[in-house]
């Protein structure tokens, strides 16, 4: 990206103004929906005693059943040889689907671990072999931000490690917030670029910067992958003079070039548009977090009653469209619900990135017609988050259809605010629109 404009006091003034009174706030505001969110998506409705409860009182019902499959299976053996020796399902089948439930239902059984100390161990304590790895990635895929940083190719430093679980939601936090900030702060880069390679980012290589060789200190601060919107703002406003030396001199010669618009700015920053980036983000994960929290009591429900498809995949009708088949489906959907949502916010982010850095083209690009045309534009990549989860799930095969119960409320209460109705006609066209999504979930339909 790149930024001409010379460093100057009244740019300072602009450049200050926009990070103090909008961005900052907006991103505070987006760092606490996204807690709020990253708490939910972790949370774990079924404690480990409740789990081994509930799977020590089946397992009387687990046995009986296997004893009475394999009883029949022998008789209808005894009846029809033929029967008996099927690769599909005769006796030896039948014992080989029998091992492989016996060892799916000792992966759901929690473990115990005594001393636990990495988090993945404690998964396992609490969840068992099969869930524990499922929690396990799901919480190292949002503490790295993993998604983010595949999709948007961020190039970030590691991860500053932290020993509470505060400081860890802290620093997912700051990961996902900064992310998303550094889609309009970037490193200013000269109008023609000089080296490119591989694919890679052009901001990599030091000939293509407006500023050559930048104090490691700032480009630290900027590349550290959990670093606050607060530092990356801190450093908006440092040009190439104040970035390349030190001192007495270095002062006076900055404050000279600063003077006579001779300097540059280390970094390329888009004033307003982070601010509306943010507010829309936080008013879209803000309706994802309702849809999260149904999310969560799926797994939860899923894994509760996970013995019962497990023993029916010992009939082998149930593999291929009985209870086994549906709840591996629903718990694969269920499970990709999550990261499927963020993936979408991070693409629509990468588009607005690509659109911002390469330009799109439209006919006609300039005056109010090309202002509301990118109004429209993004305003549709916003809306196209609403409807993406279920489009793509479409796309996938997955089973189930993703709600957007939260989101379609708080859309639906945001319109009835907007047009005259007040709080209590916000509330009540909110909780409409809920029963209506999920009216239309409960009917496997896409609701309207």
């Amino acid at each position: 990206m790149n930024d001409n404009s010379s460093a100057g006091i009244k740019n300072d003034l602009i450049r200050t103004l926009c990070s103090w009174v909008l961005d900052r706030p907006a991103f505070a505001l987006l760092g606490i929906i996204f807690k709020i969110f990253f708490n939910v998506a972790t949370v774990e409705i079924f404690s480990n005693s409740t789990i081994k409860n509930f799977y020590n009182r089946v397992q009387l019902i687990i046995g009986v059943f296997m004893l009475f499959f394999l009883a029949l299976k022998f008789l209808q053996g005894i009846m029809n040889p033929d029967k008996f020796v099927d690769k599909q399902s005769g006796f030896g089948s039948v014992i080989t689907r029998i091992i492989i439930a016996l060892v799916m239902l000792v992966a759901l059984v929690p473990i115990n671990i005594p001393n636990a100390q990495t988090e993945y161990e404690i998964e396992l304590n609490n969840n068992g072999l099969l869930f524990g790895t499922l929690y396990s990635l799901q919480n190292r895929l949002l503490s790295n931000n993993t998604l983010g940083r595949l999709i948007l190719g961020t190039n970030d430093s590691g991860v500053t490690d932290s020993v509470s679980q505060g400081e860890k939601l802290q620093q997912s936090t700051n990961i996902f917030t900064s992310t998303i900030l550094k889609a309009f702060v970037r490193i200013n880069l000269k109008e023609k670029i000089i080296r490119e390679a591989d694919g890679k980012d052009p901001e990599m290589f030091n000939e293509n910067r407006m500023c050559e060789d930048i104090d490691d200190e700032i480009l630290d601060v900027y590349t550290k992958v959990d670093a606050s919107p607060s530092e990356i703002l801190d450093i908006i406003n440092i040009s190439c003079t104040q970035a390349n030396s030190g001192g007495l001199i270095a002062w006076a010669k900055d404050k000279w070039t600063r003077l006579w618009g001779d300097d540059r700015y280390v970094f390329a920053y888009i004033p307003i548009l982070p601010m509306i980036t943010a507010l829309a983000f936080s008013f879209i994960i803000l309706g994802f977090i309702i849809d999260i929290v149904v999310r969560s009591v799926k797994l939860a429900v899923l894994r509760l009653i996970a013995p019962i498809p497990i023993i029916s995949y010992v009939d082998p009708k149930s593999s291929k469209d009985g209870a086994f088949a549906s709840w591996v489906k629903a718990l694969t959907s269920t499970y990709a619900d999550l990261f499927i949502r963020l993936a979408l916010i991070y693409f629509v982010l990468f588009l607005m990135m690509d659109m911002i850095t390469n330009g799109i083209i439209i006919n006609n690009g300039s005056g109010i017609v090309g202002a509301l045309s990118w109004v429209f534009i993004f305003l549709g990549l916003f809306f196209f988050l609403r409807m993406a989860p279920k489009f793509i799930k479409d796309i996938l095969g997955l089973k189930g259809n993703m709600t957007n119960i939260g989101l379609s409320a708080m859309l639906g209460g945001t319109a009835a605010l907007i047009g005259g109705a007040g709080v209590k006609g916000a509330l009540a066209a909110s909780m409409n629109a809920a029963d209506t999504q999920t009216m239309a979930y409960n009917q496997g339909k896409q609701a309207p």
